[in-house]
């Protein structure tokens, strides 16, 4: 709570809130706090707090009182929770549930209640929409309503689709239609509009551009030039669930830089892949390097990044490819664990390779940056070919080209920071 000067933690330790995990906070005329909890059992139930005590109501018959969606107040002064049970009132000194068993209400299950200027007060349920007003003849029952389309069919037009509706009168003045999405049945947004101006009803198409991924619901929203608006029901619409197929996931490691590369398919939907490093200090993961996908289609992919620099550290790393989907869904597809420390010594790889025709490779590993001078000889101990080259610490590569040598047994001597590696290689033709 905070009284304009000063924050106080709630609950102080001497209430029965039952835990910290709170959904809903409301105050009504009386200075009374409500907090649903909305916890299952041991947890569940709500609390109020007067200004002094604490009650907290808990019933393990009752399922109404475990689960709290909304609250409202009306003009009584009287307090209505929508439940997962009923519609409970609080007159000040005792509750009351409304259900399908004393009441209109076809289903016990509320998820919405909220109180109009006149007093009446909606109830929203899974099964319609209900009003009901004590001090008046209104009573409680099914508010009616008309839908601004005789039929309404949503389409599929590719990864997108199309909302077709027949109004179900003229109109003689211009009128908005809106195709409105939403994730749930209660959570809508306009995604795109017509204008509507005709003295015979005819049928009305609407293009959804935006690219169908999961479950949608659908409806359409009438306004007219007063001001008016009436929906339609909704449609439930499911296009392609996003996805991706990890092939391979590996790294290598060049000079004092480590690589990643991956291989996917069956690509629907991806955003973006995301390369994430697990902090040796603190346990966490953060993003490291960001991937944007070319295209988004079923075909074969490779990857490669420049990921992490490597220094002399011999900590284990964990590295995590992720996938962020259109939708802003995302996944982890793969974490691999390593030791992506530089070498503590100079070392020369046997080249490959070995026997080898024309050209062939070594692989130089480097402690500090330095000069690597690389000598070949014959069988005779003739100097047929000299190099010099600074390479940076880390791991590094020479290659050289032996094709318009004769075939036989060469020898090669590579010295850098004070050390000299010796060998031989097999050039056949």
């Amino acid at each position: 709570m905070y009284d304009q000067t000063n924050w106080h933690p709630i609950p102080p330790s001497d209430t029965t809130l039952p835990n910290f995990n709170y959904d809903i906070v409301f105050a009504d005329s009386r200075d009374r706090i409500w907090f649903a909890t909305n916890q299952w059992s041991p947890n569940y139930g709500f609390t109020v707090y007067d200004g002094q005590n604490w009650q907290t109501y808990y019933s393990p018959q009752r399922y109404s009182i475990s689960y709290v969606y909304q609250f409202a107040e009306d003009h009584f002064g009287n307090v209505w929770l929508a439940t997962g049970g009923g519609l409970l009132k609080y007159n000040g000194s005792s509750f009351t549930i409304f259900d399908s068993e004393n009441s209109p209400l076809s289903l016990n299950y509320t998820s919405a209640v909220t109180v109009d200027d006149r007093g009446n007060i909606w109830i929203g349920t899974k099964n319609g929409l209900y009003v009901y007003n004590p001090n008046s003849p209104v009573e409680l029952g099914t508010y009616s309503f008309t839908s601004p389309a005789d039929s309404f069919f949503i389409v599929p037009e590719g990864k997108y689709v199309k909302a077709i509706f027949h109004p179900n009168s003229p109109s003689f003045t211009p009128v908005k239609y809106q195709l409105q999405r939403g994730r749930g049945t209660h959570k809508y947004w306009t995604i795109a509009e017509v204008e509507y101006f005709s003295d015979v009803p005819s049928t009305v198409e609407i293009f959804d551009s935006s690219l169908i991924i999961g479950q949608y619901y659908y409806r359409i929203r009438e306004v007219t030039t007063d001001g008016k608006q009436r929906f339609s029901g909704d449609i439930q619409f499911t296009g392609d669930n996003p996805g991706v197929t990890l092939i391979n996931f590996d790294y290598f490691i060049s000079g004092n830089m480590l690589f990643f590369k991956w291989k996917t398919s069956d690509e629907l939907f991806v955003q973006r892949f995301e390369i994430w490093r697990k902090n040796s200090n603190h346990g966490q993961f953060y993003l490291l390097k960001i991937v944007i996908p070319d295209s988004s289609d079923n075909i074969v992919k490779e990857y490669e990044i420049q990921g992490d620099t490597l220094s002399h550290s011999s900590k284990i790393k964990s590295y995590s490819l992720r996938v962020v989907f259109s939708d802003s869904s995302r996944s982890e597809l793969k974490t691999i664990d390593l030791i992506p420390s530089l070498p503590k010594t100079f070392r020369v790889s046997q080249n490959y390779p070995n026997p080898f025709n024309g050209s062939t490779t070594f692989n130089i590993e480097m402690p500090n940056p330095g000069m690597v001078i690389f000598k070949l000889y014959d069988a005779l101990g003739r100097e047929v070919q000299y190099t010099e080259q600074i390479m940076n610490e880390g791991f590094n590569k020479i290659h050289t080209d032996l094709s318009s040598f004769a075939s036989g047994v060469y020898y090669y001597t590579f010295e850098s920071l004070g050390q000299r590696i010796t060998g031989k290689l097999v050039l056949l033709k």
